[in-house]
């Protein structure tokens, strides 16, 4: 996966969850940031090799929104 792509990845995934959460169909308490790469990373098929890449664009992208876990 491309860098571009796995930045657009995460962003729309932060944005996702954060929508779920504020509209109640998640518990911000249930969710954690090793639980939330794994699930972006099997739903969206990024290699595991770039599972740290993964983390640190969620991890981007929530402090970009004012959103944290």
């Amino acid at each position: 996966m491309t860098e571009k792509k796995l930045n657009q990845v995460a962003e729309q995934e932060v944005r996702q969850l954060r929508r779920f959460i504020k509209e109640g169909h998640v518990p911000k308490e249930s969710v954690t940031m090793e639980l939330f790469v794994e699930t972006v990373s099997e739903d969206r098929n990024v290699p595991r090799e770039q599972a740290a890449k993964l983390e640190e664009r969620l991890a981007f992208w929530m402090k970009e929104i004012g959103f944290e876990l």
